[in-house]
């Protein structure tokens, strides 16, 4: 089932699933009558997808590339919007030595963010609620909710922090080129 999302009157966010199509559903019926040599979800329609991009003239890039070195080792606070070209999301990795972080909480009318610790002990403070963080913990924050971070008081730290405006992400919003398989060995 598709999963849409809905913005009630109270500003929180509810999941419902909406219904199939009856195209699919009927196409689903027709599979599961089928003999089990030919149970394989058919191709998508060459119609419901988007041409393929023209490749890029000889020295064109359609990337931008960048490095911090290792995550361990950066210091300060390295916006890299303008490094990567970015247009839809801003991506901030920032270290923080044992105990210091932002000195405020702030929030956001409209863009959410994601903090991911990538290394040390952290801790984040959302709506007043403290929470404290390891290596490799992830957390979503809703545009409204105060937040602000730090290192945890016995460990520096190191944080990528993603943020963008909820809406615009089209979960799958891609076309795999099946019969186009990925040249390592170029």
């Amino acid at each position: 089932m598709q999963t849409t999302r809905t913005r009630p009157s109270s500003g929180k966010r509810s999941t419902r699933k909406a219904a199939r199509p009856a195209a699919k559903a009927a196409a689903r019926v027709q599979v599961k009558a089928a003999p089990k040599a030919a149970a394989k979800p058919a191709p998508k329609a060459a119609a419901s997808r988007p041409a393929p991009a023209p490749r890029p003239a000889a020295g064109q890039r359609r990337y931008t590339q960048t490095s911090l070195g290792s995550l361990s080792q950066v210091k300060g606070w390295n916006a890299l919007n303008t490094r990567l070209e970015l247009k839809g999301m801003g991506i901030t990795v920032a270290e923080y030595p044992a105990g210091k972080g932002y000195e405020h909480t702030h929030y956001h009318s409209e863009q959410e963010e994601v903090y991911l610790l990538a290394s040390g002990r952290g801790q984040m403070v959302v709506d007043d609620e403290v929470i404290d963080l390891r290596e490799g913990d992830i957390v979503r924050v809703g545009p409204p909710a105060r937040r602000a971070l730090r290192s945890h008081p016995s460990s520096p730290s190191v944080w990528v922090m993603i943020g963008a405006t909820p809406g615009l992400y089209k979960e799958n919003d891609y076309t795999e080129l099946e019969n186009e398989p990925a040249r390592f060995d170029i």
